[in-house]
């Protein structure tokens, strides 16, 4: 039965995303640009014109940390996600819609308002909205993603999804960047809040699957029953029999695991799942991957345009530019851990940008000749695409099937929680380190987070909740 809001016939040949692996991947792709956009544009070119203002490392450490606080307590959308829903217009999508609404409206706000951008305090309390209203969409698109991928598709999927949201941050970086570098900061934020409306037009035309409304506040919906999924490897089943193996598989229907019902069992079951030794060790694996990203972002543009010259429109092309290499690293990244482990992936690449900040801190004498300058940071930048995209595939691998929107939401949380850390810690040394011991100390922090990846064992953490199952 066609939705009520469509002409019977014509709504049901309209494409949608449970049946369709392109269109899914695309419109995850796009969403990631999204979410990629705007902390390209506060990272590089927000960045880049606070060090042209004069400010120093403190300052951009503290436009930093407001702009990814909301990203470290994002753990906190999950449960809201997985509780309440508009089950007529899809499961994530109506979250989807409203996350990305909220940006375009802030953005517009400080395209119009040319006080919210010039004062350094309305600029960084500005920018903290925005990322809230980005985290929520982060968090909405990882749970459409769990909801929607093959156990197939995973690897890949993270990796292009990840080399999306480096696409975004390149954009926001180098485009923006120049932008606002030779037109206005006001004026860029306006292009931002355009290019943030065309990726919504995904959502909005779009729905998860059939049987959902592209508009409406009740009513229920075929995708919003357990039911309709298969547990063996998600495949849409409706209006198949149940006694007919799944067409994906091959395997005989089985219903998914049932998620929580109200918000104390939610909370019984999040404390369960992270009192294993692989899951727990996840979240101190979180808590130092990040740390230096926060650490060395607060410096770099210091380093770059105060101390060997750089103009601001140099800097934010060639950073901006420079990131579309992670988003190579990390597609790269994503089909190698399915090939030779996420774990072995990441610990080679975290043991690559290690050795790579040690030489770094080690020829200070290289750092004015601006080939091998930018040599490094592609370097840098390709293994940090490919350490991030082997943590997410890491992370799946170790979240319970029950909750995993909101499991893996923490740890997505916690690697955000880390940036944080970082860039606190860059006030801290500001003054108190050189850049030589500033490297040297980043290169620590990562061989500390290489020394924790044997402890996190999806195989290990998968046997217990498969136990956990069968005895609940």
């Amino acid at each position: 039965m066609p939705p009520q809001d469509a002409e019977p016939g014509r709504v049901e040949r309209w494409p949608v995303l449970a049946e369709s692996p392109i269109l899914r991947l695309v419109t995850l792709c796009g969403l990631y640009v999204a979410q990629g956009l705007p902390w390209g544009f506060v990272s590089v070119a927000i960045a880049a014109t606070l060090a042209a203002r004069g400010m120093d490392a403190a300052a951009i450490a503290e436009l930093t940390v407001m702009a990814t606080l909301p990203w470290s307590f994002k753990w906190v959308w999950g449960p809201i996600i997985d509780r309440f829903r508009l089950p007529a217009m899809g499961r994530r999508r109506p979250w989807i819609l409203l996350a990305q609404s909220g940006m375009i409206t802030m953005l517009v706000l400080l395209s119009i308002f040319p006080g919210l951008s010039e004062d350094f305090d309305s600029l960084k309390y500005a920018v903290f909205f925005v990322n809230c209203f980005s985290s929520l969409q982060d968090v909405s698109v990882d749970a459409l993603a769990v909801d929607l991928l093959k156990p197939h598709e995973r690897g890949r999927a993270n990796g292009l999804m990840y080399g999306s949201s480096y696409g975004g941050n390149a954009l926001g970086g180098a485009v923006l960047g120049l932008i606002a570098a030779t037109v206005s900061l006001q004026f860029a934020f306006f292009v931002l809040a355009l290019a943030v409306a065309c990726i919504m037009l995904l959502p909005l035309l779009l729905r998860e699957r059939r049987g959902d409304r592209f508009f409406g506040l009740s009513g229920g919906a075929a995708s919003d029953m357990v039911a309709d999924l298969c547990g063996n490897c998600g495949y849409s089943r409706a209006g198949l029999p149940s006694d007919r193996p799944c067409p994906e598989c091959g395997e005989d229907f089985k219903a998914p695991p049932e998620g929580p019902k109200s918000f104390l069992k939610l909370l019984q079951l999040f404390v369960r799942a992270f009192s294993l030794v692989p899951t727990f060790s996840g979240v101190i694996l979180a808590l130092l991957a990040s740390i230096t990203t926060g650490l060395l972002g607060a410096f770099m543009s210091p380093l770059m345009i105060q101390d060997l010259g750089w103009t601001q429109v140099e800097y934010s092309s060639v950073m901006g530019t420079i990131i579309f290499v992670g988003l190579g690293g990390s597609i790269v990244g994503g089909f190698l851990a399915d090939a030779i482990g996420a774990r072995r992936m990441a610990a080679m690449a975290g043991l690559g940008m290690a050795l790579m900040w040690v030489i770094f801190a080690m020829t200070p004498h290289l750092w004015t000749v601006r080939t091998s300058l930018i040599t490094y940071l592609v370097i840098d930048t390709a293994l940090g695409g490919m350490f991030s995209v082997s943590l997410f595939a890491l992370f799946m691998g170790v979240s319970w099937k029950k909750m995993a929107a909101t499991q893996f939401t923490t740890y997505m949380a916690m690697l955000n929680l880390s940036r944080i850390i970082g860039a606190a810690l860059a006030r801290e040394v500001d003054g108190q380190l050189d850049y030589t011991e500033i490297f040297l100390l980043s290169s620590g922090v990562t061989v500390l987070a290489v020394l924790v990846l044997p402890l996190v064992s999806p195989a290990r953490a998968q046997r217990i909740f498969e136990r956990l199952d069968r005895t609940s």
